[in-house]
């Protein structure tokens, strides 16, 4: 089929879709990959298939929700820094977003452990940097101001999401993207 998909990908992506919709639903709380297959209408074979392993589907999942994530603004969307990163924390902080951030936290503290399993995942962890940095440019700072600020909301914003799912503490967290935000305003206006 020229062009197209073959059907173990198009299997592939069916499942994906169920586990990532299984996620959202459910977050990963202790679930293994033959609970998942139950949960997912096929087998832990096939999953295995498709995926290598339990590892391999959760960054499969991870790389996907991080791939929907990024199409919340899309880098030729026309918005500033300072509004992208505003609809980047409204789209993370959500209440419905809850078991995917949960997830994505689960998934990089396994990745941080051990990297081989979760490559696709890792992959995408710094997709965002290039379109912020396009927009620091565009906003008038050097190339390598850009980036370093990018690359610091990047962490900045990771951190954030730690503390509120660990703490719970939205206020604190709202009060630390504010100051983030404020970053912004500064490094243009200087």
């Amino acid at each position: 089929m020229a062009g197209g998909m073959t059907d173990r990908q198009d299997a592939r992506l069916a499942l994906l879709d169920k586990a990532v919709a299984y996620v959202d639903e459910h977050g990963l709380n202790r679930v293994s990959l033959r609970d998942l297959a139950r949960e997912l209408d096929t087998s832990h074979r096939m999953l295995i298939y498709h995926f290598g392993s339990r590892d391999g589907l959760l960054s499969a999942v991870l790389h996907r929700i991080r791939q929907d994530h990024q199409r919340t603004v899309p880098a030729d969307a026309g918005v500033g820094r300072r509004k992208a990163l505003d609809l980047q924390w409204r789209a993370c902080t959500a209440p419905e977003a809850e078991h995917r951030v949960r997830a994505f936290l689960y998934v990089l503290g396994q990745a941080a452990q051990e990297a081989e399993p979760y490559e696709e995942f890792l992959a995408s962890l710094n997709q965002w940097i290039g379109p912020l940095t396009d927009l620091g440019v565009a906003e008038g700072l050097d190339e390598g101001t850009a980036r370093g600020q990018a690359e610091l909301v990047n962490a900045a914003v990771r951190g954030l999401l730690i503390s509120l799912v660990v703490t719970g503490d939205r206020d604190g967290a709202e009060s630390g993207f504010v100051a983030l935000q404020r970053l912004f305003d500064e490094s243009v206006t200087r």
